[in-house]
């Protein structure tokens, strides 16, 4: 209907020449457009009609009889006519835009009430509306899809041919939008158009271009999950691609981008049967694309996508490879990397993956010497290693694969992915050929996403050959690991993140609804909101601890301070299966005042302080010691564990939901209990009353909650993460007398260093290395970062000094996990602070061993005791204590209490950057340390 009253109110006739000025400043000689008012209502000139309307100024709607059309026919209707990009055409446009607003171009019709009133319907003015922008933004395109005209210099054909390619790009994009309905429409309406006789005009790259980023935004749109409701259309769309042109008898045959095929394939979840003519009509346009010898990423891709065959065209893929090896290895001799016009390296080696080398049948004289200037080249070196792997699958005996998957990428191994991956599909090793099964292959690829950058297409494959995707609760699992290595290519490596995605969409069982590997690619580099229907996606997406709504709690709270009571919630907890814990206390008391007990349909909070202590010790010996319950906690063993010394000896069967967190996302920061909630269940958990005085009594209501919440809220992230036994055996521990740990991911074993005790009177300060850092989002100074402290492990710290990875600091190890931001914070940096604002991370001497101890050069060692955990809200605590008897030198030398700080009898520095360790030589003095 718009597109007939375009043709009935508007018609362009092109008349003299006139200058106009271009886009890019300059002026050329384009064609004037003269407006004509159609003969139904009486001819005016613009210049009549733009007075008329200077006169007469808008009142209103149009009454209903002038505002409907006629009813043109196709005989009828006159054509419409496209004429040359000019500025001319893109004011008409934009008046039709304006005059569609402003007099709405809709009738209000009015109707009766089943009463008989009358009253005035309201017009669905912004469909119609939106409707009308996207046609004339269509027409804008096709304006600009005209040849260029003749100008007297070559360069300003360049120039002209370029700026209009760049209008085109911009308005093509902008008129798709990110609905996939709305840009698939207008897609099939520009390609049949080429019908026209105004097509004679077009030129074949703009069009290429035109339908390319029409199509662009599907990836990155907001209504990916639309297009599966709409595969009728996608289908319709990609039928009317692979098919003749309609034009073509007027001009050369014109077609549309061949990545349109994919956006369409993947975008509409099409298969072969939703194809006009099926796998016959899809083969047919692979054929002759293969026999142009011009092959794309996109037609590899679309024979995966639709899982055909090479052997369906065996005789096209066949010539092609044999000829772009020749071409590459005869380069190869001639010591040069010239690219093949129709194959690169990259490309053969994408096509060659297909299928084993046997049923290639190559030549391996060429094959060998391709290897071999690949292992030459610069960049080279990890493809030369697949396609040797490939080249020789056997390599690896059966016993040697096998046990390759059971010691993952370490040392022990020894041995390339890319020849395990190999090595697995020459023998046809299954699952049930390992110990541990899936769990086993899991683990391995875990460690293969650790180094994405060279291993991620290795994963992939092997994901895919042991049928990963079949199993629900590992799938997840691999596509959280998947997303986290994605992130981190996204940050570094374009380039293997592209390597990455094409692996990706090579692996059909990966690709299953709701998986959107493009859209959550597209969501990292863009920082959009990306597949929010995936719920991989959208558990790495929850909001941060600061946002979202509140937790609620939707089980009954039970206080207990009576025998009575306490021996009914014995017999309630006994029959769960599993059991969250949590103690509170008051700041600086060194026992708990209250221990919330939570299954999933109740919470009991035992009130420590009235019920008698014999009574809680049996309550817990009975529940603690039931290797039957699953008792979960978060930092259980660190915090809450020592604070229930009077009452507990042993717990068997507890699980930390931290500890499980490192072990299910190794890739990922490890969040505080707020942030672990607010990224698994989407919900905000208030803290407020973490520090009130808890052995008051009574507890308010709100206490009450939040108390029960800390301890119910373990059960519900248990319920959601769904963790495989083998990470649950993996990180659940007996805890006996309370020793201070080590902390989360670090070494059980203990050395002679953590059992004598510190000298800095209950500091504990080792030598470590950062491993990575990061800044914290909404902070000034505050940065995360991994420090490794050898044979004690690895702690994640938050603290407000800048440092870079690779930096060697002072951690202190004693101190309660604390949530900051979100991020849990395993201890602290020795950081000094000078009075111009500097902050100066202290480092050790280079000479001193990972995780050995500091201490005072004047101190003696004390026999052996353990060190304490330090309660950083206690007012009075080992560091408050200690940190004034530390200050500098003006070299940067650490003192504490007049002696130096030294690790192995070597001193402490500051070491100012640039200047090396104690290198300031000045302005190093006098630092104060928090």
């Amino acid at each position: 209907r718009v597109l007939a009253r375009a043709r009935w109110w508007w018609t362009t006739t092109a008349v003299s020449p006139q200058c106009s000025r271009t886009e890019g400043g300059g002026r050329a000689p384009t064609p004037k457009v003269s407006f004509r008012r159609c003969s139904i209502k009486g001819s005016r000139s613009k210049s009549a009609h733009k007075e008329r309307c200077q006169q007469q100024p808008h009142q209103g709607p149009r009454p209903r009889t002038w505002s409907r059309s006629p009813k043109l026919s196709a005989q009828t209707a006159p054509p419409l006519v496209i004429v040359d990009t000019n500025d001319e055409m893109a004011a008409e446009m934009r008046f039709y835009g304006y005059y569609a607003v402003r007099h709405s171009w809709l009738p209000h019709r009015d109707s009766v009430d089943a009463d008989g009133a009358a009253h005035q319907e309201v017009p669905h003015g912004e469909a119609e509306l939106s409707a009308w922008q996207r046609i004339t933004g269509l027409l804008l395109v096709v304006s600009l899809l005209g040849q260029s005209p003749v100008f007297p210099t070559k360069r300003a054909v360049m120039d002209r041919s370029l700026g209009s390619c760049q209008a085109l790009e911009a308005r093509a994009a902008k008129v798709g939008g990110s609905i996939f309905a709305n840009c698939v429409e207008l897609f099939m309406r520009l390609i049949r158009l080429r019908a026209q006789p105004s097509s004679i005009l077009w030129s074949r790259r703009h069009f290429k271009v035109a339908t390319y980023h029409l199509l662009s935004s599907i990836g990155a749109g907001a209504d990916r999950g639309g297009a599966r409701r709409h595969t009728s259309m996608a289908a319709d769309a990609f039928a009317e691609c692979i098919g003749p042109d309609p034009g073509a008898g007027m001009r050369l045959a014109i077609y549309p981008h061949q990545k349109c095929l994919l956006a369409l394939a993947r975008g509409g979840l099409l298969t072969c049967e939703d194809i006009a003519g099926g796998r016959k009509a899809i083969l047919a346009h692979v054929r002759k694309l293969l026999r142009a010898h011009r092959p794309h990423d996109v037609d590899l891709a679309l024979i995966r996508h639709f899982g055909l065959d090479l052997s369906e065209v065996e005789s096209e893929v066949r010539a092609l490879a044999s000829n772009a090896l020749a071409w590459h290895s005869s380069a190869a001799s001639r010591g040069c990397e010239q690219r093949h016009p129709a194959l690169d390296r990259r490309l053969l080696w994408v096509l060659l993956k297909f299928k084993a080398p046997d049923w290639w049948a190559l030549p391996g004289a060429q094959l060998s010497a391709w290897a071999d200037s690949l292992r030459s080249s610069r960049d080279g070196l990890p493809l030369a290693t697949e396609l040797g792997a490939w080249m020789a699958p056997a390599v690896l005996s059966r016993e040697d694969v096998v046990q390759a998957i059971g010691f993952g990428l370490s040392k022990q191994s020894g041995l390339e992915p890319a020849s395990v991956l190999a090595g697995l599909r020459h023998w046809g090793v299954g699952r049930s050929m390992l110990d541990g099964g899936a769990d086993t292959v899991l683990e391995y690829i875990r460690s293969l996403l650790k180094k994405p950058r060279s291993h991620f297409e290795a994963a992939v494959g092997i994901a895919a050959h042991f049928g990963l995707p079949e199993l629900a609760e590992v799938l997840a699992s691999f596509e959280t690991d998947a997303l986290a290595a994605l992130a981190f290519l996204a940050k570094v490596d374009r380039r293997a993140l592209d390597g990455a995605v094409a692996a990706l969409m090579a692996a059909p069982g990966l690709l299953k609804p709701p998986a959107d590997w493009v859209a959550a690619v597209d969501a990292l580099l863009s920082g959009d909101a990306g597949p929010l229907h995936w719920p991989s996606w959208a558990l790495r997406c929850r909001p941060n601890c600061g946002a979202g709504p509140l937790l609620r709690l939707a089980v009954p709270v039970k206080f207990v301070s009576e025998a009575g009571a306490l021996e009914a919630s014995i017999t309630e907890l006994e029959a769960a299966e599993v059991v969250g814990l949590d103690a509170e206390w008051t700041p600086g008391a060194s026992a708990a005042a209250i221990l919330q007990l939570a299954s999933r349909t109740e919470v009991f909070i035992w009130d420590l302080v009235r019920l008698e202590l014999a009574s809680v010790r049996e309550g817990l010996r009975r529940l603690l010691g039931s290797k039957h319950i699953l008792k979960l906690g978060f930092g259980f063993q660190v915090s809450d564990w020592p604070q229930l010394v009077p009452w507990a000896t042993v717990a068997t069967n507890m699980l930390d939901l931290d500890r499980l967190w490192v072990r299910m996302r190794p890739l990922e920061n490890l969040p505080g209990l707020r942030g672990l909630v607010s990224r698994t269940l989407g919900r905000r958990l208030d803290k407020t009353h973490q520090c009130s005085d808890w052995e008051a009594r009574p507890l308010s209501s709100s206490q009450l909650e939040y108390a029960a919440l800390d301890a119910h809220c373990l059960i519900q992230v248990w319920d959601l993460l769904k963790p495989r036994a083998s990470d649950v055996l993996a990180v659940s521990t007996d805890l006996g007398v309370y020793s201070p740990s080590p902390g989360v991911g670090a070494s059980s074993a203990t050395t002679e260093d953590s059992q004598r005790s510190i000298g800095l009177d209950g500091l504990e300060l080792r030598v470590g290395t950062v491993q990575e850092c990061w800044s914290l989002p909404n902070t000034k100074h505050l940065q995360g970062c991994h420090v490794d402290l050898g044979p004690f492990g690895r702690r994640q710290l938050v603290q407000g000094c800048t440092i870079t990875a690779g930096q060697r600091v002072l951690a202190l190890c004693n101190v309660v996990p604390h949530e900051l931001h979100g991020v849990l914070s395993q201890g602290g940096l020795l950081v000094a602070y000078f009075e111009d604002g500097r902050r100066i991370a202290v480092s050790p001497p280079l000479a001193a061993a990972l995780g050995a101890l500091a201490s005072p050069s004047t101190a003696v060692a004390p026999a052996a005791t353990s060190c304490a955990l330090i309660d950083l809200d206690t007012p009075e605590n080992a560091w408050a204590r200690c940190r004034g008897q530390l200050t500098t030198t003006e070299d940067g030398r650490v003192l504490v209490g007049g002696g130096a700080l030294v690790v192995d009898h070597e001193p402490c520095a500051v070491d100012e950057p640039g200047l090396g360790v104690g290198g300031g030589g000045c302005g190093l003095g006098g630092a104060t340390f928090r």
